[in-house]
Parts: structure tokens; C-alpha cells; sequence
């Protein structure tokens, strides 16, 4: 089998090639973002929160996030000291935006507490009686390995298994989901249909996504293409607006 890929791969490659080759060939110096540990502190809380079974009060899941936020910002503190040389959103300074998000995610904590329990959606368990959060799953495709963590899978009470990934930002990939949904049914001999995305910044769900037209070939074949493009040393530069939010910018001469 190949080296393993993950939806976070193939987005980046797709979007530019020769983004992916500094990321991880090159392993060029990772601009740090506040947003970062926003999103990653966001999802801890409320995997605690759901591995608890909706029990924990609001102050103890925002306490939560606050402590992994914080610890976050002090790791990539420690991987680039100066605030100014980080990434941060429109004319918003990055020492203001640091402060900012502690706030922001702990009213998105507590907005989803709010939204969770009005919610009828559940958590999945698995055949092998896992509940299905920040669910690890490792497929072959033909060959080609793709790896990963699904944010959750819900059983809705109309829509069957629902794969769900939550949004703190609004960046949203339905490849993402059609991967999700085909490595549940690989896995567990299950059928999922639909996905959807709980958005932080709404505090409730995206519309329904229809995934019934994606199958396994399908998919086989977009994971194959990444594994030849790379294999092959194809690493295109891409500029354009996306750049601005790109990692590695410092580091690339085709930059925008």
C-alpha cells in the first residue's frame, strides 16, 4: 500500500501543488493563527462534552475549552514568539485576535450546549461499541491508504447515519463528507446518506447534504490521482486568494 493520504491532503493539493510539496517535503517553517487553536480547542470541548453524554454543565465544557485554547496558543507561542508574524483575519491585529477567540469559542461552547440539547440528533455507536466521536478510521482504496478522524456520526431520526463534521470557520468540503460516508460504510457495512456541518458561528446546522451519489469507485479514483500526482513529482503552483490563509507563504516564490 502507499504512503496514507487524508481529506486534508487532497484539499491542499488540489487547491496547490506546490503548497503540499513545502508542507511535507520541504517541511518549510508553518506560519502560526490563532484560529488554529481555536478550532482545535472547539472540537476538544465538545468531544468531552458528547463523550459524557450531554451531561457536563455549560461552565465546566467552556472551562475546558478555555484551558486547551490557552494551552495551544502557548505551544505556537512557542514555535513563533512574536505575534505580529502571525495570521490573523481582515485589519484585525494578531495580539487582538489571540485575546479575541478565547471569547468568541467560549460563546460557541456554550451556544452549542444550548443547541445540543434541543437537538434529537445522537450520537452513533458503532458495531464494536464505540461512540462515534473524533472516530479514527484507516481505508484502502485499491491500494491507496487514506486516514482520518470523523468529527461525529449522527442518528437522525428521518436520515439514518448522518456524518457530521463541525465548523468553527465557514471553509466547508463536500469531499470531505463523501469520504467520511465511504469509509463508514467500508468499515461497519452500513449505508450513510447524508452529512451536514454544525457552524460554531451560527450556532446550528448547515442544510442536509445528499451523498447518494457517491460510491467507492468515485472516490477510488480522486484518492488515485492525488497518489500519481505525487509519485510523479507534479507540484504545480496555484496563486491566488488563498494564499493570503497558506502556511508556507513565506517560504514560496509564486505566492499572491
Amino acid at each position: 500500500m502507499s504512503e496514507h493520504y487524508s481529506v486534508s491532503q487532497y484539499t491542499t493539493y488540489a487547491q496547490c501543488a506546490h503548497q503540499w510539496r513545502l508542507q511535507r517535503r520541504e517541511r518549510a517553517p508553518q506560519r502560526q493563527a490563532a484560529w488554529f487553536e481555536h478550532g482545535k480547542a472547539f472540537h476538544a470541548a465538545i468531544e468531552q462534552y458528547e463523550r459524557h453524554g450531554r451531561t457536563l454543565s455549560p461552565e465546566t465544557v467552556i472551562g475546558f475549552f478555555e484551558h486547551e485554547y490557552d494551552m495551544g496558543i502557548e505551544a505556537a507561542l512557542d514555535k513563533e514568539p512574536e505575534p505580529y508574524m502571525w495570521m490573523a483575519g481582515g485589519r484585525t491585529k494578531p495580539e487582538t485576535d489571540i485575546k479575541r477567540r478565547l471569547d468568541v469559542g467560549a460563546q460557541q461552547t456554550r451556544d452549542y450546549i444550548a443547541w445540543a440539547q434541543q437537538s434529537p440528533d445522537r450520537i452513533w455507536t458503532t458495531p464494536d461499541g464505540q461512540a462515534a466521536i473524533e472516530l479514527e478510521f484507516r481505508l484502502d482504496l485499491d491500494g491507496v491508504a487514506v486516514v482520518g478522524f470523523i468529527d461525529q456520526i449522527i442518528e437522525h431520526p428521518e436520515r439514518g447515519l448522518v456524518v457530521r463534521d463541525l465548523k468553527t470557520g465557514t471553509t466547508r468540503s463536500l469531499f470531505q463528507l463523501a469520504t467520511y460516508k465511504i469509509a463508514i460504510e467500508e468499515l461497519y457495512g452500513v449505508e450513510v446518506n447524508y452529512g451536514d456541518w454544525y457552524m460554531a458561528k451560527t450556532g446550528g446546522l448547515s442544510e442536509p447534504v445528499d451523498l447518494r451519489y457517491v460510491t467507492r469507485d468515485w472516490l477510488a479514483e480522486l484518492y488515485a490521482m492525488l497518489d500519481r500526482g505525487i509519485k510523479n513529482e507534479v507540484f504545480i503552483p496555484n496563486p491566488g486568494s488563498h494564499c493570503f490563509a497558506c502556511t508556507v507563504k513565506p517560504s514560496c516564490n509564486y505566492a499572491s
